[in-house]
């Protein structure tokens, strides 16, 4: 994180007007091989907070940039990002809730886990070598709903 992003307040969740990403900060993680994780951070307190003091809504990673050395992400049930294919998505996590056709060569796959304040949303990306690819985690809270 840069010393400008580690400076960021963050306006409250409940503020009159705000957009969901677009109000608030982004945070690109990047190591010296160009890997790079994206993080959107939200603020559900009622005053302005700073970054490293609001909640990590949407987590977003994809193997675009990976070679294969120096990060490893693995998900619950033993996904592997670059290297867990379709059918391993399946046997651990059952039939998404939804399947988005993301043009001739990828796939995207939606899981909801729901619970009693906060849910959860995984999209799974899939490409044409059938192995897992991109990943984005994102959290809501009772105000979405």
């Amino acid at each position: 994180m840069s010393q400008e992003e580690a400076n960021t307040m963050v306006a409250s969740v409940f503020a009159s007007g705000e957009s969901r990403f677009e109000d608030h900060p982004l945070i690109h993680l990047v190591n010296k091989r160009g890997q790079s994780i994206t993080v959107f951070v939200r603020n559900t307190t009622e005053h302005d907070a700073p970054v490293q003091d609001c909640m990590a809504d949407v987590i977003s990673l994809s193997n675009d940039n990976l070679e294969y050395e120096g990060i490893d992400v693995f998900l619950p049930g033993e996904l592997i990002l670059s290297w867990s294919g379709r059918e391993k998505m399946a046997e651990q996590y059952g039939e998404p809730d939804e399947t988005n056709k993301m043009g001739d060569h990828q796939t995207e796959y939606t899981y909801h886990l729901f619970g009693e304040e906060y849910g959860h949303r995984i999209r799974l990306g899939y490409g044409p070598n059938n192995l897992l690819h991109s990943i984005w985690i994102e959290n809501w809270i009772e105000t979405d709903q």
